[in-house]
């Protein structure tokens, strides 16, 4: 039997380190590439608008690796933002850009010397994964296209179909919805995170909305949906119910880097030190660990997180339990970031919470091991890394009581209520000073520890496998 060709979009993990779905996009290529009669390749586009220029196609290797060297060079680099182009002095530069945008109907694939494997190793495959993992990376195919960012949001937003030429695959998977066509031999696979723009448009940006409905309208006409959830999935069913057999439900693979680190309390004023925001942060000194226990809470700086409910409980729990007891929360600024840091500042200023930016897994699993707890209070969620890389590392998890966190964590959290920032207090005092025995912290890492098992790489490789082998066959595509 023929090996199945796959190729993955690997956009996410150009431009972002830590988020989730840029993990999911990188743990998601590792597992592709571990399987059997399967042979994986990776495709880099760029958000600079000088990649729009016409590479040649050539089977020299001279050519190959000038033209790829040329286009990583432009592609990881600082994203081109149109905003930043003014009419009087850009006039010409602009109008190129658009006329550009206005004629390619397709993009195609143009091989990435294998002479650049370290760049892109460095610049976008190693967040996540594990230095042994770089010898299976290395051994799959990687292009680029005559495409950008700016090609899905334009054709989108005009109702054009535009095509990217997939001929010589059998599958691409896309890690969230995309309005790019592929062709006609080839199945797309898309993943499906969440419904937030439609389901809570009050927690995604507005500009944001017009893309995503049209690029979901374009998936459901022939895509296959690949949900991190079944809430997820029954979110996509209500607005498209005919893509039921087209869509399943795999959830987010755990990269093994995170895991308990000994002596992790005398590692966290370090990691303070280094990684304190330089945006809103004093230069306060940070305190030694054994007179600092924190809770800690991960995600990017939004509305959505719920941080001032978490706030407002801390409070509550540091006036009536524990002077003593800091907040220190991971996050780089997102929508909205700065009504929440403005919350914030008075308490960093006094020293009594701490925001930490653009940490390293070695450093984040510092503090999951060091915390007396882990927080995650969001209103919503597709699917949320955070509390799982917690339990990786025995710190005990509360999270907000929404079904996704019920159907991802099971009975390996405590759950509270996001619209209330009492009862959270009341869940961290039940964790961390009703309970003299451990009891209830013993019992829930030992949950945690059983939960992890589900979202590994090698069983979540099984599902994929028989997706991609099998079962692709069984949901009426035609190829």
């Amino acid at each position: 039997m023929a090996n199945k060709t796959i190729l993955v979009d690997l956009w996410p993990a150009v431009y972002t380190k830590f988020c989730g779905i840029a993990q999911d996009t990188r743990l998601n290529f590792k597992l592709f590439s571990q399987l059997n009669h399967i042979d994986t390749a990776g495709l880099i586009y760029s958000a600079r608008y000088e990649s729009l220029k016409k590479y040649q196609h050539s089977d020299d290797p001279k050519i190959i690796e000038s033209q790829s060297r040329e286009f990583l060079v432009s592609a990881l680099g600082k994203p081109f933002n149109i905003r930043e182009l003014t009419p009087k002095k850009d006039l010409f530069k602009m109008a190129k850009f658009f006329f550009q945008l206005l004629l390619e109907k397709r993009c195609d694939l143009y091989p990435i010397s294998p002479q650049h494997f370290s760049l892109l190793w460095q610049e976008v495959l190693c967040h996540g994964l594990d230095n042994s993992d770089q010898t299976t990376m290395q051994a799959n195919d990687y292009y680029y296209s005559n495409l950008t960012s700016y090609h899905a949001i334009f054709n989108a937003r005009n109702h054009r179909n535009l095509l990217l030429n997939t001929s010589g695959f059998d599958f691409v998977y896309f890690p969230q919805v995309s309005p790019l066509r592929v062709s006609s031999n080839t199945v797309k696979l898309v993943r499906f995170h969440d419904n937030f723009p439609i389901s809570a448009p009050d927690v995604t940006k507005e500009e944001y909305f017009k893309y995503y409905v049209l690029a979901l309208e374009n998936c459901a006409e022939d895509a296959v949906f690949v949900c991190d959830s079944e809430v997820s999935r029954q979110e996509l069913l209500i607005l498209y119910p005919h893509v039921e057999q087209r869509s399943i439900v795999i959830p987010c693979a755990l990269t093994a880097e995170y895991q308990a680190i000994a002596n992790a309390k005398s590692k966290v004023a370090t990691v303070i030190n280094a990684h304190r925001s330089k945006r809103i942060t004093a230069n306060h000194p940070a305190k030694t660990e054994h007179d600092y226990p924190f809770i800690l809470s991960v995600g990017t700086m939004e509305p959505r997180k719920n941080y001032l409910t978490l706030l407002h409980a801390w409070e509550k729990l540091q006036q009536s339990a524990d002077k003593s007891l800091k907040l220190i929360i991971v996050g780089n600024p997102g929508w909205k970031a700065s009504q929440i840091e403005k919350e914030l500042l008075p308490h960093i200023e006094s020293g009594n919470v701490v925001h930490l930016e653009n940490l390293s897994v070695e450093e984040l699993a510092t503090l999951y091991s060091a915390a007396q707890a882990f927080v995650f209070p969001s209103y919503a969620e597709g699917f949320g890394y955070p509390p799982l890389e917690a339990m990786q590392c025995h710190c005990p998890v509360i999270a907000s009581d929404i079904t996704t966190h019920r159907e991802i964590y099971g009975d390996a959290a405590l759950y509270c209520n996001p619209y209330d920032y009492q009862d959270l207090a009341a869940k961290l005092y039940e964790l961390l000073y009703a309970d003299p025995q451990l009891t209830l912290r013993t019992r829930l890492i030992k949950r945690a520890e059983e939960k992890i098992t589900e979202y590994s790489v090698a069983y979540l490789s099984q599902r994929w496998q028989q997706i991609l082998i099998t079962d692709w066959k069984k949901i009426g595509l035609k190829r």
